[in-house]
């Protein structure tokens, strides 16, 4: 009889279950260079500390490298692989950019196993320092970063001309454009899986989505008003340029101004001496337009609290010996004195926002009925973070913390990457039931199975949608939530999100098709 559980020599007896999708992948990526594409939480790193068990079974004097976009997420690797895996302790090194290079070195040289970020890998391999002759295997964990100039690409191109006879693993759960994910990690297999394909479909948990809509209170309105109409005040010498319609000013946002920014910018440049004077008018139109979308964007979606604390960011830098004009401008407008005159007495009042509320009644509906429960709300805003976890502390039974990167900024100390981990044992173990968390949440570190994940707000991007979704549901049936004001931002982003996720979901298998004759021709 078969058993339960990959069975290798340097795999620990009874640790690593097999499922079957992940045994067909194993085989598959021991003979080629892979692309592994399957949900967030169906064991991606399963395959890679399987197949990391079989290269170093086969070639005993090899090394394999482990490499991830954070130093937390190589903290967690490390940690994985060292309990399912029966190397000695010793043989299991990280090297960070901290690390002192002696120890780097030394490290490398005693190695089995290297956990390590792109960043610091590439610069070893610039120096000269590293070689990747004797890697049997190189993984590239969220490898749908490797577009533009990221390490992930340089990396690829030293180790196949280094390497021996290496073999690389890629792992995603959104891998974006294939083909130039293919060709810049010289992919030549690919095996991808959704959570409805055969094989995976019965190892997946039902996932009940609810969406709860909620209403700006008039004050807001007249706020978002004022907002609006300096916006359409602003962006006027861009209308009469044509760069931007007067309908398309509601739901502008960051990337079409900065779209429209580049297009100005295109035309100033090649126009010589003989430079519409009106160009340079409509370049100080986007910055102050820019602010402006973002303080809409803060208000419609996030709340009083957040508003102001932007309003004195603005303040602090008008204030400055260099301040933009455009910034001037705008914290000197009448109309903004009036608009954070009502902002102050809303905040004075206790006002916030009205998903604070919907929040609450989600969180208690879920304790209600499972009180253990481990909940994970994501946010866009590192300030919305910290405002939602001492909100929510307020609340009877819930233990919040918030969950943010390592970048310090003025007021808002960032975590360090102990601190991100002692986080993440704590709301495994109970000491926290609610993590509010920045995207730092969303893209591969090991969070406990979350019974409720709510989405604050909405985000444009589908990749970070579907890491955000993959935090339920996976090893139990889990809830999601997602929080709109209607008639924002928010409900235009979780449309394009859905809509890319879709787009990307129907399009990723003919993708696929077309390629695998190509990389198996090339």
């Amino acid at each position: 009889m078969a058993s339960d559980y990959f069975d290798l020599p340097l795999l620990r007896p009874r640790t690593v279950q097999r499922r079957l999708y992940q045994e067909v992948i194993f085989a598959a990526a021991t003979q080629e260079n892979t692309l592994v594409v399957i949900p967030t939480g169906m064991g991606k790193t399963i395959i890679a500390v399987v197949l990391a068990a079989y290269r170093l079974e086969k070639t005993p004097a090899s090394k394999v490298v482990m490499l991830a976009p954070t130093r937390p997420l190589v903290a967690q690797h490390h940690r994985r692989f060292g309990q399912m895996l029966r190397v000695v302790p010793e043989k299991l090194r990280t090297i960070t950019g901290e690390t002192p290079l002696p120890e780097r070195m030394s490290s490398w040289d005693v190695s089995s196993i290297v956990f390590m970020t792109p960043q610091t890998l590439r610069h070893e391999l610039d120096q000269g320092r590293f070689d990747l002759s004797e890697v049997s295997l190189l993984i590239f964990d969220e490898a749908h970063r490797a577009t533009g100039r990221y390490d992930y690409i340089a990396i690829a191109d030293y180790y196949v001309r280094q390497s021996n006879n290496g073999r690389i693993l890629a792992l995603t759960a959104s891998p974006g454009n294939v083909r130039a994910l293919c060709d810049a990690l010289h992919i030549d297999n690919i095996e991808v899986r959704t959570e409805h394909s055969p094989d995976v479909a019965p190892y997946r948990q039902p996932v009940d989505l609810e969406y709860v809509i909620v209403d700006l209170p008039p004050d807001f309105r007249r706020i978002e008003e004022l907002q609006r109409t300096a916006i359409q005040k602003a962006a006027l010498p861009l209308i009469e340029l044509g760069l931007l319609r007067l309908d398309s000013l509601d739901f502008l946002g960051r990337r079409d101004l900065l779209e429209v920014r580049t297009r100005i910018a295109r035309l100033i440049k090649g126009g010589g001496g003989s430079v519409d004077s009106r160009l340079y008018d409509a370049m100080l139109s986007i910055a102050v337009s820019l602010r402006l979308s973002h303080a809409r964007e803060i208000l419609q979606t996030q709340g009083i609290p957040q508003l102001l604390r932007y309003c004195a960011t603005l303040e602090a830098e008008a204030r400055g010996l260099k301040a933009p004009r455009s910034v001037r401008l705008l914290v000197s407008a009448s109309w903004y004195r009036e608009a954070k005159r009502m902002l102050e007495t809303l905040a004075a009042s206790g006002e916030s926002h009205p998903k604070h509320p919907a929040l609450v009644r989600v969180l208690r509906r879920q304790f209600d009925t499972q009180p253990n429960s481990r909940i994970l709300v994501f946010t866009r805003f590192r300030a919305t973070a910290s405002i939602l976890a001492d909100f929510l502390n307020q609340q009877p039974v819930v233990r919040a913390a918030r969950f943010v990167g390592q970048a310090h900024h003025p007021g808002d100390r960032g975590l360090s990457q102990k601190e991100q981990l002692a986080l993440l044992r704590a709301f495994e173990n109970g000491t926290y039931n609610v993590l509010v968390a920045t995207n730092i949440g969303e893209e591969g570190l090991d969070i406990s199975e979350c019974n409720l994940v709510v989405f604050y707000d909405s985000v444009p991007s589908a990749i970070r949608r579907i890491q955000r979704a993959g935090r339920t549901g996976r090893q139990s049936p889990g809830r999601l939530v997602a929080l709109m004001t209607r008639g924002t931002r928010d409900e235009s982003y979780h449309r394009a999100s859905l809509h890319k996720q879709q787009t990307m979901q129907g399009t990723l298998f003919h993708q696929v098709r077309r390629l695998r004759h190509g990389l198996t021709t090339r």
